[in-house]
């Protein structure tokens, strides 16, 4: 009996994306053959129920929650009606659904929500800093984001506060820095709560591979280092963070149209993108980018396709799979085996197909 599965991907991307399976009798039998790969992808089915595949677009998970999320550090959060809960790859619950909301693992902990409040959680599912704040992120380098009651802070592994709650917006942590807003001025504060690059900056971005974007009173963006030193001089118009080694920068041209370029850390442009319509980050050595003829493929640092445009949108990779739009169904691909010889995709799963 034939049978047909069309998935809502609900983590892989930025947008919603949709997968539909397409396997022969031969396909099938390699899949069953095959041992569930990590990391699982949560998915929602067509009646609305969520579960796990692994990347070759075979259910893992059985499609039974009302929400599912990405797996971090062995547990993913799932919701049962109006709870959530965490479960193992198994797909057995670790954490019985009883919170109102709650995030995924980082660094051993989760925040979640209890009773209008929001503390983090180890993965007993017992309160490591008890429920007390209005928000809460993940833990990045040892410490929290939360707010009280309506300024944010930093918090320690034990609860206790590193950057007092009296900033209006403090970013995540990161590379052993955190952006802070003090007076509508954007600097960054240490681990201790110093701050240690002065408030100056119109915004500030996370520092990423050692740089981070900022922009100045006339609203150009360049890259700072640690010590606040502007190593790349303010001259784009946009800027995002380093990813990958390269980092992707727009100027306003003569014609009063942005270009954006890719630049090394230097500011050299390494690839012009002036040819494209879209383009996004690096990440595990390929861009997505959309030409002028409306389709999407992705790109090397050489500026080249490796996998040729042929989509209407497509998705930065992670964990080796990237997230393509065509013909109005979504797919899951990987990257091919070779590069150099082969630039098909590995698996491109067509929605008008069934799965014995």
């Amino acid at each position: 009996m034939n049978k047909r599965f069309l998935f809502l991907v609900t983590g892989l991307a930025l947008i919603g994306l949709s997968l539909a399976g397409w396997l022969g009798p031969a396909g099938a039998a390699a899949l069953a053959a095959t041992p569930p790969a990590v990391p699982l992808i949560p998915v929602t089915g067509e009646d609305g129920k969520a579960g796990y595949i692994n990347n070759q677009g075979q259910e893992i998970i059985e499609a039974q929650f009302d929400m599912a999320f990405p797996f971090s550090e062995g547990l993913a959060a799932v919701r049962v009606g109006d709870l959530v809960g965490y479960i193992d790859p198994t797909g057995a619950f670790v954490i019985e659904p009883q919170f109102t909301d709650a995030g995924s693992f980082r660094e051993g902990r989760a925040w979640a929500y209890q009773d209008g409040l929001v503390g983090y959680i180890d993965q007993t599912g017992q309160w490591i800093v008890e429920p007390a704040y209005g928000s809460a992120s993940d833990y990045t380098e040892g410490l929290g984001k939360v707010t009280e009651p309506y300024f944010m802070g930093l918090i320690d592994a034990s609860g206790a506060f590193v950057l007092e709650p009296k900033y209006r917006q403090v970013s995540q942590f990161s590379e052993g820095l955190a952006a802070v807003l003090v007076d509508d001025k954007w600097g960054y504060a240490d681990e201790t709560g110093q701050i240690v690059i002065q408030p100056q900056y119109q915004y500030a971005f996370d520092f990423a591979e050692g740089l981070a974007v900022v922009q100045t009173e006339d609203f150009k963006y360049g890259f700072i280092n640690p010590t606040g030193k502007m190593v790349i001089p303010a001259r784009y118009d946009d800027a995002r963070s380093f990813s990958d080694g390269l980092a992707v920068a727009g100027q306003i041209n003569a014609d009063q149209m942005m270009v954006y370029s890719y630049i090394d850390q230097t500011g050299k442009t390494v690839i012009d993108a002036s040819p494209y319509l879209y383009i996004d980050n690096f990440s595990e050595g390929l861009a997505p980018v959309t030409t002028s003829a409306g389709l999407a493929g992705y790109i090397d640092k050489t500026g080249q396709f490796v996998i040729e445009p042929q989509f209407e949108a497509a998705q930065v990779f992670s964990d080796g799979l990237g997230a393509v739009y065509k013909m109005a169904n979504m797919a899951l691909s990987t990257k091919p085996a070779n590069l150099s010889s082969n630039r098909s995709l590995t698996w491109l799963l067509p929605s008008n197909s069934s799965m014995a």
